[in-house]
């Protein structure tokens, strides 16, 4: 009929009103799956939380349910420090039934939230560079290199490529 166009239609197209809610809720799961995947990671920190001039890292402080404590003093020697749950009170569980306090450090699955110094971190990166180029050298040299810039000859390794049968004496 004509005129009744532009009159609003009450209750009319359900079906529609359904598919465009399923299509917002589609949007939202993906949106939230995007967040979800890296929410997912139990060791994932966001860039943002790790403050200006530090580098952080995951140590292990637990193997098989034993506490490896020669690794947790080496990386203490190295400068390395655990970060304080008050830091990052997000990356926290809060206490469990029966638990009165919160933890004081970040742990998760036998490992430790660590952090140091980036200029620190950095300097161990060059030195151990610096190491293995001086290793590679020197092995290079053990094989018979006869400068810098040659590699060192490359044997062909031998590879039988048939199988004989084996000859019984009678």
């Amino acid at each position: 009929m004509p005129g009744n166009e532009d009159k609003p239609k009450v209750g009319l197209d359900r079906s529609s009103r359904e598919a465009d809610k399923r299509q917002t809720d589609l949007r939202d799961f993906d949106e939230r799956q995007e967040i979800s995947d890296v929410d997912d990671d139990p060791l994932y920190v966001p860039l943002h939380e790790i403050p200006e001039g530090w580098h952080y890292e995951w140590k292990r402080e637990v193997v098989l349910g034993f506490h490896d404590k020669n690794n947790m003093t080496q990386n203490l020697r190295r400068g390395w420090v655990p970060v304080s749950a008050s830091d990052h009170p997000s990356l926290v569980a809060p206490p469990l039934p029966g638990e009165t306090e919160r933890e004081q450090v970040i742990r998760s699955g036998g490992l430790i939230l660590m952090k140091c110094r980036e200029a620190d971190h950095q300097a161990r990166l060059a030195a151990n560079k610096r190491r293995t180029v001086e290793l590679e050298q020197a092995n290079e040299q053990k094989l018979g290199a006869s400068s810098d810039d040659a590699p060192a000859p490359r044997l062909k390794p031998f590879i039988k490529t048939t199988v004989e049968r084996p000859q019984f004496e009678d």
